[in-house]
């Protein structure tokens, strides 16, 4: 499976923002495949498929890395911003996003447009 418009925007934005201590990152970023959408209720964790990725580092990463970016989503679906981060394998590949709405409803995930505030500034 591909990613929608959203999970490519939101996961460009986590490469942007830790770009300086993960330079590495945007060269997964055509790799990615889906492996499932998984659904909570309250959002969606994005697996992807660790096959085709290439492994960019080797124990430079302790354990599993969270990323996140200061950015803020917002789909027309719901009334508030979205959460999200993106998980990586000790090894930089690419091992879920989590979006996850902050309506505190429950939510299937779909959406017709969204939009992007960046914030100002340091993004970290």
């Amino acid at each position: 499976m591909t990613l929608n418009h959203l999970e490519i925007s939101l996961i460009e934005e986590i490469i942007e923002a830790n770009s300086s201590s993960f330079p590495e990152l945007k060269e997964q970023l055509s790799r990615l495949n889906v492996s499932e959408r998984e659904y909570t209720g309250v959002g969606i964790y994005v697996n992807f498929e660790l096959d085709n990725q290439i492994e960019i580092y080797k124990s430079t990463i302790i354990s599993t890395e969270i990323l996140g970016s200061k950015t803020s989503f917002f789909v027309d679906s719901l009334v508030n911003e979205i959460a999200y981060e993106l998980c990586l394998t000790q090894s930089g590949n690419f091992k879920f996003l989590e979006i996850v709405n902050n309506d505190g409803i429950d939510w299937n995930g779909k959406f017709k447009t969204f939009k992007k505030i960046k914030t100002v500034g340091n993004n970290l």
